[in-house]
């Protein structure tokens, strides 16, 4: 597994080969599972973005944390990613339009570059 971020207080992000991330956060709570997580996924090519997609430039797979979560284990959760090559994953909480529970923008290990993240206080 190669970390994306390490957020402290909020999830733990992982990219794991067979092409999926991981979210983890060792002590959560019911608020933690209950807000959905926003999954933006840029791709190498849009053009492997749905047709209704590609003006984006992004893909959209957002979840509800319950649909992911493994099997008794309940602050952990495996997303599965596109097959398609991509670039850069922006992933995070949001409390409500534009309020940001907490954030990061990756690039993937094999695209290179540096990620950045935030959080709400």
């Amino acid at each position: 597994m190669t970390p994306l971020t390490h957020s402290g207080s909020y999830f733990d992000v992982y990219y794991h080969h067979t092409n999926h991330l991981i979210y983890v956060k060792p002590q959560c709570t019911p608020d933690d599972l209950a807000v959905p997580v926003f999954v933006h996924i840029y791709p190498a090519d849009p053009r492997n973005l749905p047709p209704e997609r590609q003006p984006y430039g992004y893909g959209n797979h957002d979840f509800v944390f319950a649909d992911y979560q493994l099997p008794g284990e309940s602050c952990l959760a495996m997303r599965p990613l596109p097959a398609y090559p991509i670039l850069t994953i922006h992933t995070g909480q949001i409390l409500s339009p534009g309020n940001p529970r907490w954030w990061g923008k990756f690039p993937l290990p094999s695209s290179g570059g540096n990620g950045k993240t935030g959080r709400t206080p």
